[in-house]
């Protein structure tokens, strides 16, 4: 039976990886609150004690306000951590799967279509642009590894980063409130991108760690909806009577830029055989678990 770290196992898309992959292969779990990929000493420790087969990484520095702010943390944690991952996959002959974002798009004002792998990266904010110096990093660097660009993300055992545990659990909250006081919810409708539950992208884990088609993959749910169209869907199944109103971002006044559209194409894992469901089945399915 193979070995597999999982570091970050105690997190949103950590958690449901762990569970999808726990049948099948031997988990060792590294979490947060023991564990710092940015420690370069620790992780070669770690990792070379352990000598697993295979190496996924969920930690990320992924608050987006704050990266803004704290730029070092963010270049260390989502960049150069990388190197010392790499470095260590390498000599223990591991593969490592990593997980990169959509926001590594954005420039693009015009664009209306989904990106796909082989489409220029132009991140627009101190996130995006750390994430995309992270896959750089592994791509120079690892023997062995998938790089697996995701979006939107939302899961049953949340994120610890941020306020809410994820945009699914603020709109249901926020949604709720309002039809309480009867009051009307503003949305963005123009920032449009592929929510996913991290279920999802846990099975599309499984099958790649199969194969050896190294490399750069996206993996999202097919489809593509605005904030205010994706809350309408949630409020529309849990049968919230309340009235969005659609606004543009700067609404929110937001302390980093947003990209209008960062809608991801999975071309390579259509190549592969690999198919995704659409966003309305499996967040359906998702509220009602």
């Amino acid at each position: 039976m193979k070995k597999i770290v999982i570091i970050g196992s105690n997190g949103q898309l950590g958690h449901d990886i762990k569970k999808i992959l726990s049948n099948t292969y031997e988990i060792v779990s590294l979490e947060h609150n023991n564990f710092s990929i940015e420690n370069e000493e620790l992780v070669q420790k770690k990792l070379k004690e352990i000598s697993p087969e295979i190496v996924i990484n969920t930690a990320a520095f992924h608050n987006l306000n704050l990266c803004e702010i704290d730029v070092q943390n963010a270049f260390l944690i989502n960049s150069i951590a990388l190197k010392y991952l790499s470095d260590t996959c390498n000599q223990i002959e591991a593969t490592l799967v990593h997980f990169s974002t959509d926001y590594v798009f954005g420039g693009d004002s015009q664009r209306n279509s989904p990106y796909r792998e082989k489409d220029f990266p132009y991140p627009i904010q101190i996130y995006g642009i750390s994430k995309l110096a992270g896959e750089n990093i592994i791509r120079q660097y690892c023997k062995k590894y998938f790089c697996i660009r995701v979006s939107g993300l939302y899961g049953k055992k949340g994120t610890r980063a941020k306020k809410f545990s994820n945009f699914v659990e603020m709109m249901i909250k926020l949604g709720r409130d309002a039809e309480k006081a009867n009051e009307k919810l503003p949305s963005a409708m123009d920032q449009v991108l592929t929510f996913n539950p991290t279920v999802e992208v846990a099975k599309v884990v499984e099958k790649l760690i199969k194969t050896d088609a190294y490399g750069l993959y996206h993996a999202t749910c097919e489809g593509q909806s605005s904030r205010f169209e994706f809350s309408q869907e949630i409020f529309k199944i849990l049968d919230i009577n309340v009235e969005l109103v659609g606004v543009k971002s700067s609404y929110f006044s937001p302390k980093y830029n947003q990209p209008h559209y960062s809608v991801l194409d999975n071309e390579k894992l259509s190549d592969l055989g690999i198919e995704m469901p659409h966003w309305k089945p499996v967040l359906k399915k998702y509220l009602k678990d």
